[in-house]
């Protein structure tokens, strides 16, 4: 952020962007830079900021905690990559509390990613997440990839599904 944050943010004002919409980050440092534009700090367009969720435990190996990058980037949805298991789930409080984190660091947005699991938890966490977000007036981004994603995705009313 020291090193291009302004410039990156003078590019998308030169472009003629008012308004950009984060699709998900690191939520310290996204809050930070949307800190610094509004206080004037740094010349950018307005910043709506958006940070993960997970919802569902990732499989024996995989790290923990939510993406470092967009894990759309990774497309798990298309074959061969396709889950072939349920994915472990996350106890209800537990995503809730993760929600609430979101909120309390300032992120204006929560941003899942829907790769569904054979029986697995992804729609009911899903709807988890959905609820709290509301509770708390933060909409909630799904991106959804395959068609039984967006489905899922679907029955849960996301506020935008990407």
């Amino acid at each position: 952020m020291k090193e291009e944050a302004a410039a990156r943010m003078q590019e998308f004002l030169d472009g003629g962007f008012t308004t950009v919409q984060s699709c998900g980050d690191v939520p310290q440092q996204i809050v930070e830079l949307q800190k610094q534009l509004n206080a004037g700090t740094i010349k950018g367009p307005r910043l709506f900021t958006a940070a993960f969720v997970q919802l569902s435990r990732p499989p024996a190996g995989a790290p923990a905690g939510p993406p470092s990058v967009d894990p759309a980037r990774t497309d798990p949805s298309r074959p061969s990559n396709r889950p072939r298991a349920a994915a472990g789930a996350i106890p209800d409080d537990a995503t809730r509390a993760s929600v609430r984190q979101l909120k309390q660091a300032g992120v204006d947005v929560v941003k899942a990613v829907l790769s569904t699991t054979p029986g697995g938890p992804e729609e009911h966490t899903l709807s988890v997440v959905i609820d709290e977000a509301k509770k708390l007036g933060m909409p909630v981004f799904v991106h959804a990839v395959s068609v039984n994603d967006t489905l899922v995705a679907v029955r849960t009313h996301p506020t935008v599904l990407v």
